[in-house]
């Protein structure tokens, strides 16, 4: 098992995903083609890019766990997964993955809908991946970036990438805090 990402933890990660969702909904009547790139299921984040890449966290009060699929490579079935990207988590790890994650990142196979992942980290404080943090980001075509960045840097991130304006840039921040004095999770 190791310890990847160890310059974040599940309060920032959180944190970066609402503060990205509050873009995504501000800026998404300018840009109706990325409507679908970013939205929450409960307290399951969802997100994908352009290039076929998807991935979903899962946030509860006490830990949280991470599942990317990356079309050019992905482990496929629940008992690949399991065996291979969770060979080094607990049970109730598992449990959630397939609860929380592999519901989302299902494709067709043999006729059937399976699970299909390329990569998947979990924690509580610390997070843990069967991968090593390279070759995380690799098989996830570093599509969290974004999610990883220090707060300016992902802030620069979204104003660039929905290229924002000032007044656009005021709303985003003001809905952000006070989306997060509701404190979804400690």
């Amino acid at each position: 098992m190791n310890t990847i990402f160890e310059f974040t933890d599940r309060i920032r990660l959180y944190s970066r995903c609402i503060y990205a969702s509050v873009c995504h909904i501000v800026m998404a009547g300018k840009y109706p083609l990325l409507s679908d790139e970013i939205s929450w299921d409960g307290m399951n984040f969802l997100f994908q890019n352009t290039e076929g890449t998807r991935g979903v966290i899962s946030f509860s009060e006490k830990d949280f766990l991470c599942g990317i699929q990356n079309e050019r490579n992905c482990v496929i079935g629940e008992n690949g997964i399991e065996n291979i990207l969770l060979e080094d988590a607990g049970s109730d790890v598992i449990r959630r993955a397939r609860e929380e994650i592999f519901p989302y990142l299902l494709v067709e196979n043999n006729g059937d809908s399976v699970p299909a992942v390329s990569a998947v980290f979990w924690g509580e404080e610390k997070i843990y991946s069967s991968m090593a943090e390279r070759e995380f980001m690799y098989n996830s075509d570093n599509i969290l970036l974004p999610y990883l960045y220090d707060e300016r840097d992902m802030k620069k991130y979204w104003r660039d990438y929905y290229e924002m304006n000032r007044e656009q840039e005021q709303m985003v921040e003001e809905l952000y805090l006070k989306k997060m004095a509701d404190k979804l999770i400690d």
